[in-house]
């Protein structure tokens, strides 16, 4: 009786779950997908769940033909953004074709994407009386006013507003740590006048960290997450382009060699650059790529001028190479994130600095 019963509850069981997976195949439903398919493993149901991931593909592949047919910017959006829930789902229950639709998805937003970061006043110019120029128009647009009468408009893939949160703007960025595995190149950089918030953005305090520190903390979650699957070997360098010079930061020499750029021969047949000579420290932890980024930012040059007490000098960049090797195929890639912290874009005359400061200025 027992064996009969349990029997009736698992073949009960099974009609809901399969019931449940089919409303949610219907409606392409990511939560639903998610909680259904949790329920065929549950009940080993193989057949189903296979049958399920071929399926999800399919609705992948109709949003992605939406999407790319879609022209409002803020409807095609939303479209990704269930695409990234869905290929989330898809990496829950170990698909395989991830990486060409992870690509599609970025693709879709763009190759190139420019976001614009609106700061609020500070101390400063609060107690003035200042009021911040930029209005946000829409989702995509700011426009900043020349006089009453005539207003200059400008268009971008995000707006992020004075009130907006270091995670909101790392949300925007987060997938870059994917196609970095994937084997691609990928660059980050923020670009402004002085006390702008760049250095703020990318690597922002303890208690609020920038894009930096949590790129750099998604590297390590992904590294966990498919360390069944893949190896990994991460690299930190860290460089400054100083008065026309590239400076090593890690190295540890009294006096370190000069880095150069040096053409190369990709696989492709076409040429390429490298930088040769720069150190390289091997990271196994979020914890070891946070004491490399704190050794280069604490050599980092700076200096008081009138928009900030402490302007960055100089280009700062923190490269991260990966080489993934897939365990099953002992196929291997290699990607690479530059992470750029431009120096204050200002005019000589606006930031009122003399001597060597003036030098330091002219350069950037």
């Amino acid at each position: 009786q027992l064996l009969a019963r349990l029997t009736t509850e698992h073949e009960r069981l099974t009609a809901e779950t399969r019931q449940a997976l089919e409303q949610a195949l219907a409606a392409h439903d990511p939560e639903k997908l998610r909680q259904s398919m949790k329920m065929c493993q549950d009940l080993e149901l193989k057949e189903d769940l296979e049958q399920a991931i071929f399926r999800v593909r399919n609705i992948v592949n109709e949003e992605i033909a939406k999407a790319r047919g879609e022209h409002d910017r803020e409807a095609r959006l939303t479209i990704v953004l269930k695409l990234e829930q869905i290929l989330a789902v898809l990496r829950d229950n170990g698909d395989k074709e991830l990486r060409s639709f992870h690509n599609e998805l970025q693709d879709l937003k763009g190759a190139l994407r420019v976001f614009c970061r609106v700061r609020p006043l500070n101390r400063r110019e609060t107690e003035k009386h200042d009021t911040i120029a930029v209005d946000i128009v829409d989702p995509f647009t700011v426009s900043v006013a020349k006089s009453e009468s005539d207003k200059q408009v400008f268009a971008y893939d995000a707006i992020f507003g004075p009130s907006s949160t270091q995670s909101e703007v790392f949300s925007e960025c987060r997938s870059l740590v994917q196609s970095v595995v994937d084997g691609y190149n990928v660059t980050v950089f923020t670009y402004g006048q002085t006390g702008a918030g760049k250095t703020w953005t990318l690597y922002g305090s303890p208690t609020e960290p920038g894009l930096s520190p949590r790129l750099c903390e998604e590297i390590f979650s992904v590294v966990r997450r498919d360390s069944e699957k893949l190896e990994f070997e991460v690299r930190a360098s860290m460089i400054e382009l100083y008065l026309a010079e590239l400076r090593d930061l890690l190295s540890r020499a009294k006096e370190p060699p000069k880095l150069e750029f040096k053409g190369y021969r990709q696989a492709d047949g076409t040429v390429g650059q490298r930088l040769e000579g720069m150190t390289e420290i091997p990271v196994a932890c979020s914890e070891d790529l946070a004491q490399v980024v704190a050794t280069g930012l604490g050599k980092r040059k700076v200096t008081a001028t009138k928009m900030n007490a402490d302007s960055s000098r100089s280009h700062f960049v923190l490269i991260i190479n990966m080489d993934v090797t897939d365990k099953e195929t002992g196929r291997k890639r290699a990607g690479k994130i530059s992470i750029v912290d431009l120096a204050g874009s200002e005019r000589l005359s606006k930031s009122e600095v003399t001597g060597e400061a003036q030098k330091e200025a002219i350069e950037i």
